[in-house]
């Protein structure tokens, strides 16, 4: 339902305590002022509602990635141009999930 589950919303309402932003891009909406964020992505810069920093790898750059190619309408993968060692969004969020299922146990 993407009116249910819409972020900018469900923040501007009152629904929503925090917001984890996971984007290549540093920049922040401005809905995004309202609420304590955490970031997953480039380091954010002169944004005082950021709680969280957690800087990661980007797709394609940092990490190999397979990526929707609008022209051909079909999958391609395409290897990382500067590999690094930064860990990916999905490691990130895995270990924050194990993290969390080891408190509550």
């Amino acid at each position: 339902d993407p009116w249910r589950f819409e972020a900018r919303r469900l923040i501007e309402s009152g629904e929503a305590d925090a917001l984890v932003w996971i984007s290549g891009d540093p920049s922040l909406p401005a809905w995004t002022s309202r609420i304590p964020v955490i970031a997953l992505g480039a380091e954010q810069s002169g944004t005082n509602n950021v709680k969280v920093q957690i800087t990661i790898g980007r797709r394609g750059y940092d990490h190999d990635s397979v990526e929707f190619v609008r022209e051909t309408q079909s999958l391609a993968f395409r290897r990382a141009t500067n590999a690094s060692s930064l860990p990916s969004a999905a490691t990130v969020l895995e270990d924050v999930a194990a993290s969390l299922s080891r408190e509550t146990v």
